[in-house]
């Protein structure tokens, strides 16, 4: 394993810029507020394995983070943002649970308490970092510290299902650009190719792989997305709109010592390690909130959605849409 499952050196030590688009964990061992076990109730933001996440416990925690981190205020699209966030964070928390039940793996208190001071982690730059309520941390570092000792487990290598998507693409300039292209194509399919030459920004034919490291992508939905799908995908310089040509999967050894280093790799190499749980539980996701995707094991927009509820790269919880 190279350094991707090395918590004191992935995890911030001082203040850092948040991310526009992540996947974060939550407390493996302590009960959530909202938490309850269930059928299927139309109140429930989600429902797991059985274990239902009401959605006036999704509202508390999103507004938690936004009068920590965005002082009090937001935008619609902001928050729709945040509700995905908040529910993949609580979804993955019952995901590592299962993970490390299986392999028999705990954490204590005390192991917790040892890496914070053996590594100096700034609790406020790691609730920033990862778009956590502040009183969160602790168990947010517990749960990482699992991920840790899972991945060291495997040996270092996963065999899960990965999945190769193939689009046409186009960059444009922000969001609106966006959002106007993809209903210009879904009206017209058969003329999607040339309405994206007629940007002057056209890809051509891409494929990305779950076998590499694609947050961003991955949060957009576009390894759920099925061929003929318009995704709307945020990127550091623009926004691309991306076509769904083809989708295959099939089932590959993942080396997670090559998914990256630092706090954005041991996302990956969790994200890795969890799909393979999440390919076997019951996991559903309220339609206002978003779709669940077991490839990418998060909550990600529906992109046939009229409007498309996916942040410009950057604006975190109180910018206005692009």
């Amino acid at each position: 394993m190279r350094s991707t499952t090395s918590l004191s050196a992935a995890l911030p030590q001082t203040r850092r810029a948040r991310r526009p688009i992540r996947t974060a964990l939550l407390v493996l061992a302590v009960a959530l507020p909202g938490l309850a076990a269930c059928t299927a109730d139309p109140g429930s933001a989600a429902e797991f394995d059985g274990i239902g996440y009401s959605q006036s416990a999704l509202g508390d925690r999103v507004q938690q983070v936004i009068d920590e981190q965005a002082g009090g205020t937001s935008t619609t699209l902001s928050r729709q943002s945040a509700n995905r966030t908040q529910l993949t964070d609580v979804i993955r928390s019952h995901l590592i649970g299962k993970a490390a039940a299986a392999a028999g793996i705990s954490v204590t208190p005390g192991e917790v308490q040892e890496t914070v001071q053996s590594s100096g982690i700034d609790p406020a730059a790691v609730a920033q970092s990862l778009q956590i309520p502040l009183a969160d941390v602790p168990a947010t570092l517990g749960d990482l510290v699992l991920v840790s000792k899972i991945a060291t487990a495997t040996g270092g290598a996963v065999t899960t299902d990965v999945v190769s998507t193939t689009y046409e693409g186009v960059v444009v300039p922000d969001r609106a650009a966006g959002i106007a292209l993809r209903s210009a194509i879904q009206a017209d399919p058969g003329n999607a190719v040339a309405l994206m030459d007629a940007t002057g920004g056209r890809r051509g034919s891409q494929v990305i792989s779950s076998a590499e490291a694609h947050a961003v992508e991955g949060a957009a939905g576009l390894f759920r997305a099925a061929v003929g799908d318009v995704v709307v995908v945020p990127q550091a310089n623009g926004v691309v709109v991306a076509l769904i040509t083809a989708r295959s999967s099939q089932q590959q050894v993942i080396q997670l010592g090559t998914l990256g280093s630092g706090l954005e790799g041991l996302l990956e190499v969790e994200r890795v390690i969890l799909s393979t749980v999440a390919a076997t539980s019951a996991i559903e996701v309220n339609p206002r909130f978003g779709l669940w995707d077991p490839v990418s094991v998060s909550v990600v927009p529906d992109p046939l959605a009229a409007v498309p509820d996916v942040p410009a790269p950057g604006t975190g919880l109180t910018a206005a849409p692009a």
